[in-house]
């Protein structure tokens, strides 16, 4: 990841978002597709409808990403993508009713608390 936030950084004045967007397919898709020979379910209509529902928010969501780390300080937009476990262990817990044990409570802290000291390090760096 931190390879190809570095890149789309420099990429900036060359790439316009949406070519460098279309990168990311150009490589995972033949990944999944060897995955997805194995273990492929037919999906139903109203699952087509969620597949593509996701696809498009993913590009959109993927597109104003990669402004962001265009536009703005890697280390900042960097952090503020792992504030997203906050939001995967809600919507997991009340759409999928996953329950999580202390380990996995500790990981998201770990990682949190490696987010907050960042910042803080940023701070003290730019005063």
């Amino acid at each position: 990841s931190g390879i190809s936030y570095n890149v789309i950084r420099k990429l900036n004045t060359t790439e316009h978002p949406l070519v460098i967007v279309f990168y990311f397919p150009l490589v995972t898709i033949p990944v999944a597709a060897i995955w997805t020979a194995f273990v492929w379910v037919q999906p139903s209509l109203f699952d087509w409808f969620l597949l593509l529902l996701v696809g498009l928010l993913t590009q959109f969501a993927q597109f104003y990403m990669t402004k962001a780390y265009q536009n703005e300080k890697l280390a900042n937009v960097a952090n503020l993508n792992y504030l997203g476990i906050i939001y995967a262990l809600g919507l997991g817990w009340v759409f999928f009713d996953e329950s999580f044990n202390a380990l996995t409570f500790l990981g998201m802290g770990l990682v949190l608390a490696g987010v907050l000291l960042n910042l803080n390090f940023n701070r003290r760096q730019n005063r």
